[in-house]
């Protein structure tokens, strides 16, 4: 097992933490006038602010976070086409360097989620809603109590170990 694999998960919530932390700051300056900002009061830079603020946070500690750094990386994608890009087509002439990078973190945390480590994974998982009574379930269960799985709708998949392909209704190999 490589270092990288085995601390993934620790890799990880590191990188979602400092990113959602770090851009919960930038809100607080333009909302709060914390770390050396200024209030703001352009209705564009307040709906930022606020943005940044909240969806920051909630990156920072996993909560809901994959949606939050998808609008969050949408914000940085607007934010950089509209005041970097007209100075340039280079970020690192138009001075758009930060932008670019956050809009492609948070939409690498939006396709992974919140992870392992976050107030997501202590929330209790949402099960899906029960087909009509006596119909069966798109996977095969019937709804009527003590109803055996239909496994011929299921694929025949391959043995964790050694690869072979078995057939989920018998049990034979395929």
């Amino acid at each position: 097992m490589k270092i990288g694999e085995r601390f993934a998960d620790q890799a990880y919530v590191l990188f979602r933490t400092v990113c959602g932390v770090l851009f919960a700051c930038h809100g607080a300056q333009k909302i709060l006038g914390l770390f050396g900002g200024v209030r703001v009061g352009a209705p564009m830079l307040v709906a930022a602010g606020a943005i940044e603020l909240v969806a920051g946070s909630l990156i920072a500690v996993g909560l809901f976070a994959a949606f939050a750094a998808f609008l969050a990386s949408g914000e940085m994608a607007v934010a950089y086409f509209m005041s970097h890009a007209p100075h340039g087509f280079w970020p690192i002439v138009n001075h758009g360097e930060l932008a670019v990078l956050y809009c492609f973190a948070f939409l690498f945390i939006a396709a992974r989620g919140s992870g392992r480590w976050s107030l997501d994974a202590l929330l209790p998982v949402v099960t899906r809603r029960r087909p009509p009574a006596g119909r069966p379930s798109a996977s095969g269960i019937s709804p009527i109590a003590g109803g055996e799985p239909d496994r011929s709708l299921l694929p025949a998949v391959g043995h964790p170990i050694n690869g072979e392909m078995v057939e989920p209704a018998t049990g034979d190999r395929a």
